[in-house]
């Protein structure tokens, strides 16, 4: 699923790490001569320590440079190799899911079975039992 994302929110906050410490996350969006742009502020030391943030970069050169990188990489073999990749994690959840109901399935009947056991063998004590609870 792609992620929705405000109008003008940098899109690629949080994936661009600086080989410094600290992250580049957006950092909201600032307006400059009466509109809106995203900026990638590395606030890490800010957060962690109460120090000034050591840079900050306008998002949209960023972002157009890192969109048409992804652009350029997306030949018609990625992109299907990316939804067969897709399918097959699909299919693996949903087989995981088959097992898991499957599991219960079975521990619902094991209870059915030994709650019938018991009181096929202890008829008394289990009417007791049952009378007691409800008392």
């Amino acid at each position: 699923m792609i992620p929705v994302r405000a109008p003008n929110q940098a899109p690629f906050a949080g994936a661009i790490t600086p080989k410094t410490p600290g992250s580049f996350t957006a950092k909201g969006n600032t307006t400059r001569r009466g509109r809106q742009e995203a900026w990638y502020v590395c606030d890490r030391a800010q957060g962690d320590h109460g120090q000034p943030t050591c840079q900050s970069i306008a998002g949209a050169p960023i972002d157009e440079a890192v969109g048409a990188l992804i652009v350029a990489s997306m030949t018609p073999a990625a992109v299907e190799l990316a939804w067969e990749i897709r399918r097959e994690i699909e299919a693996r959840h949903d087989e995981a899911d088959r097992l898991r109901l499957r599991a219960i399935e079975r521990a619902r009947f094991d209870a059915d079975l030994a709650q019938r056991r018991f009181m096929l063998v202890d008829r008394k004590r289990a009417e007791t039992d049952v009378w007691n609870c409800l008392i």
